[in-house]
């Protein structure tokens, strides 16, 4: 009764006062408008946890507490080293004149690390350096007392004779021993030799213990392979720049000579404290930085304006170096194109949606004008919509971001339905008030029905513990229900206008029938049982593959694959091992911060951990002596007075010539040993030694002593510069916390003083069977784990745990507002047989085609339910009514199949996106429409004859 009243109400107003409910209408569209344009788009996940979300809640103190936390990683590639490294330094210099830019991380604070280089220095290599100082003491003060090439020549070829020794004891080992022997090809490993010949263990034993050890006691040894390679390594580079020197002459410049020193400093002081200047992949081709802002850009509208100024400096660098290149990653600009992506793309998406949906609408009704009066309420109820969801919420999520193309298709239902029946009713002679009435009289209660039963299934997710979820079924809910409102108010009024114009005009009101739905009615009441057999095994089949449909807890495969930020990511995990996504361990003190660093190195899926607390050595009282005795030594050898100078006359180049002949003597000998005693390199090593020191034999043969003149004083220039760092070295004794770099104190430490511990995943943390694994192994850490892992990781999780309860829920609402509409058990359980049916073929099509849910398409279920119960409400009230399903068919049907294309296409749309998340939505709730309008028309009526056949008279089919 009630609803016959709130009918007759919408007829008469529309009818007797059209323009001023309009004009209501119209006010209230531009308020809501008003309230809609403050609207917050959040395109990030970690938003669709909700602002009281423990997670959101640490996300926002990480972002408040450590401004610096946030960064985008820039990745600098090209085929030479030294030249990206080169750029890197440019465009940080550019970057960091920019006051939007807070910090740029290109190179380690490696002269903090150089001046406090002895502390981070095991104890026991600290020994060995101490024994190897007092070793080279005497050549040290040799060297600085007479800083020269006539010198220097003098203390390699004595080194060179003591590494040959070890020949004499190689022959003494084995003559001793076996009488004769060859000693094999194994390495020599620091403990003892592999033997190349056959033995006899207790003679072995019995002449080791009598004769070998008592023989070898004090003679020298051979050094190990790694040792060997070392100062090989250091003796090539040492003597090709010399023969650099003594080639060129003045034409290499002081400051080209110290710029290659400085260089080989820099990787022995790199390789002594285990610190790298800049990030660089092995193969010298890929160089990463990170550049901080000012701004907040986590947020999206700072990130896209801050991205466009790194943007525009990016390009100022390319256009002077076009065979380097620079691209950005990590969660900004990932967030910044994935936005970019969708919102770009979503308007496309929308509109071509809105255009199918009309086309639907005009070749239904053969009339223009027609989805033209759809469009105005279905505008004005979107509006209406977005107005409250700006009151409630203030935000768009992810999801809420679809609810538009969900709106225009479920809206363009309602409207639909209407015209149908007022188009018919008018063509059969109807006053416009008396088609409205009959219109509503025949369909408002399964209007009603349908859409209360739409936004019910929508407002259960209200009671979803997942923010996103609720901001979705408020947003879908409220819109199913603003867009009944705006239909029932001024679609009546918009149709008594053009009603009103097509009399004056004298034009035929459209009538379009579906007459094949007709014989549809009779053929499937005909042959009722064999629809149902054919039904029930094409059930049953997609039942069978549905079982095989699970869902993808790769976050990542709900992102667009193409995106540039995501492929750099994927090269930066190839070329370093470590993925760019970083976990977060938030702790209260850098002793906290040790613990939960080492507890991270021990995880198997942690590639790499960086934390302040690593900075501070350990064993600081046990090092300083050694540190002490080293500066001592340092004093100990500095030269005091005049500097020896050479005049390189003849007899002092005949003196040269012969120590250089004893070195080439030496490396022969050595080469032998090396290649006994070594590998490949190793022995290679030696070769281009001696290549090196005949170049310098050559030379002295060749130039004039002013060429060697100039040599000295580059060396004396180099052999004090050298002197210097190192008595800088042992100068600091001790780190502490205020010890420690501003860069790093200043990216680590939070205003409140808590420390940030970074752990770096050796694989792609985005995916779930790593992702769980990695968590579960960093869940022990006395630590706060923060970062967009773990917020992926939840997001999932309570996606995989709610949908289905949350699906049960819903088909319980809907069934119980069914159950209430129809007010008869066995119509409601027919009605929702296409719904139950139609969701198994979504399911079941999706297992034949491979497909598997996502983060996005899972949404697809609860959905898919919400829009699918219309149809079978629609028929069966319709069925009641007309008592016949050719009838039915014939005038609900064309309804039905019109609402279902128009449904379908709004949400078919959304495979024009290049979002695979809303890609696959649209798929599958297309796929779930169109199951449920086959199901509709033609197993219901099917069993309707059969179950429910006193519903139809006799002779009506």
């Amino acid at each position: 009764m009630i609803r016959k009243l709130l009918f007759r109400l919408i007829t008469r107003q529309a009818v007797h006062h059209t323009w001023a409910v309009l004009a209501a209408c119209v006010v209230l569209t531009m308020v809501a408008l008003g309230l809609a344009s403050t609207l917050e788009l959040k395109t990030n996940f970690k938003d669709t946890l909700g602002p009281d979300d423990p997670l959101s809640i640490q996300e926002e103190y990480l972002e408040q507490n450590f401004p610096a936390v946030t960064t985008i990683m820039l990745a600098i590639e090209g085929n030479d080293r030294k030249k990206i490294i080169s750029v890197a330094e440019r465009l940080k210099d550019s970057l960091l004149a920019s006051p939007e830019v807070r910090a740029v991380y290109l190179e380690q604070p490696l002269d903090y690390f150089i001046s406090h280089a002895l502390l981070y220095v095991p104890v026991d290599d600290l020994r060995v350096l101490d024994s190897v100082t007092a070793e080279w003491e005497d050549n040290v003060r040799g060297l600085l007392a007479d800083p020269s090439f006539f010198k220097l020549i003098e203390v390699l070829e004595q080194v060179g004779a003591r590494q040959s020794e070890t020949n004499t004891t190689v022959e003494l080992m084995t003559s001793k021993m076996f009488g004769r022997g060859l000693v094999g090809q194994g390495p020599w490993n620091g403990l003892g030799l592999e033997m190349g010949v056959s033995v006899d263990a207790s003679k072995a034993q019995k002449l080791m213990d009598e004769r070998w050890l008592e023989t070898f006691r004090d003679a020298p040894l051979p050094q190990s392979q790694e040792e060997a390679r070392l100062l090989l390594q250091r003796a090539n580079e040492i003597l090709a720049l010399i023969a650099d020197i003594v080639d060129e002459g003045e034409r290499l410049s002081p400051e080209q000579v110290s710029q290659r020193v400085d260089e080989l400093l820099d990787i022995d002081l790199q390789k002594l404290v285990g610190v790298s200047r800049y990030r660089v992949s092995d193969d010298g081709r890929l160089l990463l930085m990170e550049v901080s802002s000012t701004k907040n850009i986590a947020r999206i509208d700072d990130t896209m304006k801050f991205q466009s100024l790194l943007q525009a400096h990016i390009d100022d660098i390319l256009q002077v170096n076009p065979e380097v290149t620079i691209s950005m990653t990590g969660f900004p600009v990932i967030l910044k194109e994935e936005s970019s992506a969708m919102l770009n793309n979503l308007w496309l998406v929308t509109l071509l949606g809105l255009i199918g949906i009309l086309a639907v609408f005009v070749i239904g009704f053969e009339r223009v004008a027609l989805p033209s009066l759809a469009g105005i309420p279905l505008l004005m109820g979107m509006t209406w919509t977005l107005g409250l969801q700006a009151l409630v919420y203030g935000e768009l999520t992810l999801f809420s971001m679809a609810v538009p193309v969900l709106f225009f298709g479920v809206g363009i239902d309602f409207a639909i339905h209407i015209m149908s029946n007022f188009v018919e009713l008018r063509a059969a002679g109807e006053t416009p008030e008396a088609a409205l009435q009959k219109t509503f009289d025949k369909i408002g209660a399964g209007l009603l029905t349908g859409a209360l039963t739409t936004a019910a299934a929508f407002l259960v997710l209200l009671i979803s513990e997942y923010y996103g979820l609720r901001a979705l079924g408020f947003t879908a809910g409220v819109g199913v229900l603003m867009a009944l409102c705006a239909m029932l108010v001024s679609l009546p009024c918009l149709l008594v206008i053009w009603d009103r114009r097509n009399a004056r005009a004298h034009r035929p009101l459209p009538l379009v029938n579906f007459a094949p739905l007709g014989y549809v009615g009779k053929t499937v009441r005909r042959h009722r049982y064999m629809v149902l057999a054919f039904f029930l095994f094409a059930t049953v089949a997609f039942a069978y593959n549905a079982t095989s449909v699970g869902l993808d807890s790769n976050y990542m495969s709900s992102l667009p694959r193409d995106l540039p930020a995501i492929k750099t990511q994927d090269k930066i995990l190839e070329r370093f091992g470590t993925a760019n996504d970083n976990i977060i361990l938030i702790v209260d003190n850098l002793e906290q911060a040790e613990r939960a660093r080492k507890e991270a190195l021990a995880a198997s899926t942690i590639a790499d951990v960086f934390s302040a607390s690593s900075l501070i050595p350990p064993d600081q009282d046990k090092k300083r002596p050694y540190i002490e005795t080293l500066k001592k030594r340092l004093e100990a050898v500095l030269p005091h007075g005049e500097p020896v100078r050479h005049p390189y006359d003849e007899k002092e180049l005949g003196i040269l010539k012969d120590r250089v002949a004893k070195l080439k003597g030496s490396l022969l000998e050595y080469s032998i040993l090396a290649a006994v005693l070594y590998d490949q390199e190793t022995q290679e090593l030696v070769g281009k030694l001696r290549d090196k020191v005949n170049r310098i034999d050559y030379r002295i043969q060749t130039v004039s002593a002013d060429r060697f003149r100039y040599l000295d004083r580059l060396l004396e220039r180099e052999l004090h510069k050298t002197v210097a760092l190192a008595r800088q070295i042992t100068e600091n004794t001790s780190v502490s916390e205020e010890d420690l770099p501003s860069s790093i104190v200043d990216r680590m430490r939070g205003k409140d003083g808590r420390w940030l511990v970074i752990a770096r995943p050796r694989s792609n943390p985005f995916i779930d069977e790593f992702r769980t694994v990695l968590l579960k192994e960093l869940s022990g850490i006395d630590a706060e784990i923060a970062g967009q892992i773990p917020i992926s990781h939840r997001t999932m999780h309570i996606l995989q745990d709610e949908i289905p309860p949350l699906t049960s829920y819903i088909f319980l609402i809907v069934s119980v507002l069914v159950l209430v509409g129809l007010r008869r058990v066995r119509g409601a359980l027919l009605a929702l047989i296409p719904l139950v049916v139609g969701i198994v073929w979504m399911v079941g099509i999706m297992g034949v085609m491979g497909m598997r849910f996502n983060l996005v398409s899972v949404l697809a279920v609860p959905l898919t339910v919400g829009i699918g119960i219309d149809n079978g409400v629609h028929i069966y009230h319709r069925v009641r009514l007309e008592r016949g399903l050719s009838n039915t068919l014939l005038h609900t049907g064309k309804a039905v199949v019109l609402t279902s294309l128009t449904t379908g296409i709004g949400f078919g749309s959304l495979m024009l996106s290049i979002h695979p998340g809303f890609f696959s939505l649209g798929l599958v709730t297309t796929i779930g429409i169109f199951s449920c309008l086959i199901v509709s028309i033609f197993l219901l009526p099917a069993l309707i004859a059969i179950f429910d056949e006193d519903t139809l008279l006799p002779d009506t089919d």
